[in-house]
């Protein structure tokens, strides 16, 4: 039997039953493929997916052509010889029907109105697309191919296909050549269009039904329209006209006055916005410089703590007088007298304080054993503007790095400035360092790493996130960091 007459639904998409007998199946991949004699059943090909349906008891899966033979995919063996009746699914039959008859309307509208060819077309579940030799193409043009195609469906021409000759298909003026040399069968649109087809198609135009682009998009040098035909395109208007109605209601007002109704709001949303940048550049202003002020206002008190000896470091009998200054250099060592001299610096006043703090103590230490050791170092006592602080009203990545440079700048030079915020489910950190000692990549690292977290960077600005849970939030991070830095020269 010729390949025309054993695929039947190239004679009648409308049929939906017929007979056929099995003549050969086998099992590939867990699926069985099963060849007839002939078929009603529409295999994938060109642009136009499979039917589905059912061979007896079996339930049809997939359709495909293989060196030009349909293959019908079942879900069990059939045997060779047994006659089976086969029924397709109509719905989906002829929802393929509508769409591809409504895309040869509008490809020819297009080449009709605009000259404009046909690249590519793809019948979806959801949507069909044509892609369009045309790289800038507007809307009102798109409007105006509609038009005509819409037209075309409701002056309800005939539609129908046929195997041609040689001789009929050189008469013919067609819309794009075919692409096989025999059995060339060609759709023609009464009066409108004649086109190489080997796809399923009603019988008139007007069965089509409405014709509506809702997509366009730039394609490898063309344009991609989106649209739907028919029950599609039916379905389509009425969720978006429950939408609008919806938008309406909200609005308490005409469906009509809805676009001018959003316009003006995203005016006045886009000027709020602009307005809370503003106060947000300003908030970060103030508390960056309150950060800052905080860090530089306990260092000065652990300068102050540290231009005093303890208790400790007097030898037995001597006192210290009141505003009498600590020479340059000189220990604090127990026994020891203290002369009279020029103060110590703040360096290494502070420097004095960090050693009688204990923080040094913690030397290479893992930061994992410290923390699980519920270890807590001094704040600062490095002599340095230092800040290492949660922040708890940010949420995000990008607002935690702004509010860091802005307090780095308050700071001033050879500062570290080290935040945390929690992000969402992540906890989210960002330091940076104006000191050769302090690398703020290799802080980053370290603080998450306990957290299962990771980051990057450089030396002097790095950020990174870990997972946030019960247990990690952004204090607990910060905690880390602050371990990170005390382990730290400085």
């Amino acid at each position: 039997m010729s390949q025309q007459a054993a695929r039947l639904y190239y004679h009648d998409s409308y049929r939906t039953t017929f007979e056929a007998t099995v003549r050969a199946c086998r099992e590939v991949d867990g699926r069985w493929l099963v060849r007839l004699d002939e078929t009603a059943f529409y295999p994938t090909s060109g642009g136009q997916p499979h039917d589905t349906g059912r061979l007896g008891a079996a339930r049809v899966t997939d359709v495909f052509v293989d060196e030009g033979e349909v293959i019908h995919v079942v879900d069990r063996p059939m045997a060779v010889g047994e006659r089976v009746a086969g029924e397709i699914d109509w719905v989906r039959r002829w929802d393929h029907m509508q769409q591809h008859c409504g895309q040869h309307i509008l490809s020819a509208s297009f080449v009709q109105t605009f000259g404009i060819d046909t690249v590519g077309f793809h019948l979806g579940e959801t949507w069909v697309t044509v892609d369009l030799d045309a790289p800038d193409l507007s809307w009102e043009s798109v409007a105006q191919a509609e038009r005509l195609a819409n037209q075309v469906v409701q002056e309800d021409r005939p539609v129908y296909a046929r195997f041609v000759t040689d001789e009929v298909l050189a008469e013919l003026p067609l819309r794009r050549s075919p692409k096989v040399d025999k059995d060339v069968r060609i759709v023609t649109i009464e009066g409108f269009d004649h086109n190489p087809c080997g796809g399923t198609h009603p019988r008139r135009t007007g069965e089509v039904g409405p014709i509506q682009v809702v997509k366009l998009e730039r394609m490898r040098g063309g344009t991609r329209v989106t649209f739907v035909c028919g029950q599609r395109a039916v379905r389509l208007a009425q969720r978006w006209r429950d939408i609008l109605r919806a938008a309406a209601n909200r609005l308490s007002a005409a469906v009509e006055d809805v676009p001018l109704l959003i316009d003006r709001w995203a005016d006045d949303l886009q000027r709020a916005q602009k307005e809370a940048r503003a106060w947000q550049e300003r908030w970060i202003d103030l508390r960056a410089a309150s950060l800052a002020q905080e860090s530089l206002a306990h260092a000065a008190s652990l300068a102050r703590a540290a231009s005093l000896p303890s208790a400790k470091s007097l030898s037995r009998g001597e006192s210290l007088s009141r505003g009498e200054p600590l020479s340059r250099g000189e220990p604090l060592s127990r026994g020891e007298p203290l002369s009279r001299g020029e103060p110590l610096s703040r360096g290494e006043s502070l420097s004095r304080a960090a050693a009688r703090s204990g923080t040094e103590g913690l030397g290479a230490r893992p930061v994992e054993e410290a923390l699980a050791d519920g270890a807590r170092p001094e704040d600062d006592a490095s002599g340095f503007g230092r800040v290492c602080q949660a922040v708890l009203d940010l949420d995000s990545m990008d607002a935690l790095r702004g509010l860091c440079q802005r307090t780095m700048a308050h700071l001033g030079k050879g500062a570290v400035c080290a935040l945390t915020c929690d992000a969402g489910e992540r906890v989210a950190l960002v330091v940076m360092s104006d000191r050769a000692e302090i690398d703020a990549q290799a802080v980053v690292k370290s603080a998450l790493a306990p957290f299962g977290g990771r980051g990057g960077g450089n030396a002097r600005q790095a950020q990174g996130t870990a997972p946030r849970s019960g247990s990690t939030g952004a204090e607990a991070v910060a905690q880390a960091v602050s371990l990170v830095l005390s382990q730290r020269p400085g």
